[in-house]
């Protein structure tokens, strides 16, 4: 499963910031100001009239049948969401990330080549508003475009770049098997990546847990996990939440995020996909066994 985040043709907190000063406030108060008890609480009575509501565009291209989708929206249940004006509903006891990342089923029949609307209204307002980019989640694969991503149809992964083979969001893992056929046993062995590509890497032999890689130098010993004659070797690497969550526009950031790290984008609309800061996960080589 493959994930996209898609903004909302404004950047985060320029779509918070419209959205909090149609509404009587300067910024957001949760980020720029500090409750006094229930100061800002107290606040939350607003007209019958008063709301908004946000579009969200992505692309797809390419599927000889459309896919099947699930859409996350933060806090979904505060709000009415449509896909190109089907509306759209909860389901029911299913989260993601976090129990306030609401999922929606998306049914492919809903959908179509070219552009997509999804659309979330909220009213009246209420200051428990906050909007977030959304996420779409299923089988396809994203390719770098003028204003964002195009969802294509999903295809092999290998070796190499999540990022270069369509999968620059992903923030879960991916598992690297090789068999190595081990003649002399007892002696010491060795399981050995040649780079960081990833947070962290668990290795797993013969089906059993050898342990994990996640610092210099990249090897571990697997040795009480050999066995004489074939054995399965598997490294299943780890991504992070950066890539998914962001920042991407602020220049390369690591180790740290903070809310300013969040104002920088295009003008209008979000900048070609290419320039997005991602860090480069993915096994570029296969990792070997080393009989020490």
């Amino acid at each position: 499963m493959n994930f996209l985040p898609v903004s909302t043709g404004l950047y985060r907190y320029d779509a918070q910031t419209q959205v909090y000063k149609a509404h009587g406030f300067d910024r957001n108060p949760w980020d720029r100001a500090v409750q006094f008890e229930d100061e800002l609480i107290r606040k939350d009575a607003f007209p019958a009239d008063s709301g908004f509501e946000l579009r969200y565009p992505f692309v797809i291209e390419g599927f000889e049948a459309l896919p099947r989708l699930e859409l996350v929206v933060e806090r979904g249940d505060r709000y009415d969401v449509t896909v190109n004006g089907h509306p759209l509903r909860l389901v029911q006891g299913q989260s993601w990330l976090d129990r306030s990342f609401k999922v929606f089923a998306i049914e492919p029949a809903w959908l179509r080549s070219g552009e997509n609307v999804i659309k979330t209204a909220a009213q009246p307002f209420s200051i428990h508003h906050e909007p977030e980019p959304i996420f779409l989640l299923g089988d396809f694969t994203l390719r770098s475009a003028a204003k964002g991503w195009i969802m294509e149809p999903p295809r092999p992964l290998a070796l190499g770049s999540w990022t270069d083979q369509g999968c620059p969001f992903y923030a879960g893992r991916m598992a690297y098997t090789q068999t190595f056929a081990c003649r002399q046993v007892p002696a010491r062995y060795a399981v050995e990546i040649l780079e960081s590509p990833g947070v962290v890497a668990r290795v797993d032999v013969n089906g059993q847990s050898a342990g994990y890689i996640g610092w210099q130098p990249w090897r571990l010993d697997v040795t009480d996990r050999i066995v004489t004659g074939e054995n399965s070797v598997t490294v299943t690497l780890f991504g992070s939440l950066k890539n998914l969550l962001g920042p991407h526009h602020r220049g390369p950031i690591r180790g740290s995020a903070w809310p300013n790290a969040f104002y920088h984008s295009m003008p209008v609309g979000p900048p070609p996909g290419k320039t997005y800061d991602l860090i480069d996960y993915g096994l570029s080589r296969p990792f070997s066994l080393c009989r020490e």
